[in-house]
C-alpha cells in the first residue's frame, strides 16, 4: 500500500487556495498535492462546503438600476483576453491531473536541461507570473550542496525521497521553505527524486565551493 503524505500545507496555504486567493503556480502545487492527499483534499472539501453555506446565508443586496447594461457596455469595450490553446492531457501513473495540464509528455520523456551537481530542470509555462515554476530531477543517491533561500520555495515530491534534519519527504509530501531554514538534502538510492517546484529568487549556497556559484545564479 502507498504511504500517505506526512508533509502538508500550512492551514494558511489551504484556506488561500480554497478562497481562490493563491496564484496560479502556488494553486498548481495545492492542486496537485490534493491529488495525491486524501487528508488535505478533505479539509479543503470542508472549507469549501462552509464558504457555500455562508454564501448562501447572505442576503442579496439591490443593485442600481442600469448597473447590469453598464457592465455588459464596459466589457463589450475591452481588449479580449488571448487565447491559449490547451496543452494535451497525459494519461500518466506518475503524473496527477492538475499537473498533466501543464506537460506535454510523461516524466521519464520531458525535455530536462542540465544543471551542476547532477540536477535536471524543466520549466514550466505560466501566463505571466513572475514566479519560477518548473520540475526538478535530483540524482538518486546523491547529497546537494547546503543551501538556504533567498525568497521562499513550494517543493512537491512526485518520484524518489530525500531526507534533511526536517525528516524524510516522499511522493505526495509538500515543503515550503524560505531564507530562515538552511538545509543539505540527500537523495535516496535507487531512483531519481522529481519534484514540482515553485520559488521567487534562486538558492543561496552556504558551504564548500557551491558558494562561489552564488553571484551567477539566476531562476
Amino acid at each position: 500500500m502507498p504511504r500517505m503524505p506526512h508533509h502538508h500545507p500550512n492551514e494558511e496555504r489551504l484556506v488561500e487556495y480554497s478562497a481562490g486567493g493563491l496564484h496560479e503556480p502556488g494553486s498548481l502545487v495545492i492542486a496537485t498535492h490534493l491529488a495525491l492527499c486524501p487528508e488535505c483534499r478533505a479539509h479543503v472539501d470542508q472549507m469549501e462546503a462552509l464558504g457555500g453555506a455562508l454564501l448562501s446565508a447572505i442576503q442579496p443586496t439591490a443593485v442600481s438600476p442600469g448597473a447590469l447594461e453598464a457592465t455588459l457596455a464596459n466589457l463589450d469595450g475591452g481588449e479580449p483576453p488571448p487565447t491559449v490553446a490547451p496543452l494535451p492531457r497525459v494519461a500518466s501513473s506518475t503524473i496527477p491531473s492538475p499537473l498533466s495540464d501543464y506537460v506535454d509528455a510523461d516524466l521519464a520523456s520531458l525535455n530536462w536541461s542540465k544543471g551542476i551537481g547532477g540536477l535536471s530542470k524543466h520549466v514550466l509555462p505560466m501566463n505571466n507570473s513572475p514566479l519560477h515554476t518548473f520540475l526538478l530531477k535530483m540524482g538518486a543517491g546523491r547529497k546537494l550542496p547546503t543551501h538556504t533561500h533567498r525568497g521562499y520555495e513550494m517543493t512537491l515530491i512526485l518520484e524518489g525521497a530525500y531526507t534533511d534534519h526536517l525528516g524524510e519527504f516522499c511522493p505526495g509530501d509538500f515543503v515550503e521553505l524560505d531564507g530562515s531554514v538552511t538545509h543539505q538534502p540527500v537523495i535516496a538510492e535507487g531512483s531519481d527524486c522529481i519534484c514540482l517546484a515553485v520559488t521567487d529568487a534562486p538558492v543561496r549556497f552556504t558551504e564548500g565551493w557551491a558558494r562561489l556559484l552564488n553571484p551567477f545564479l539566476r531562476q
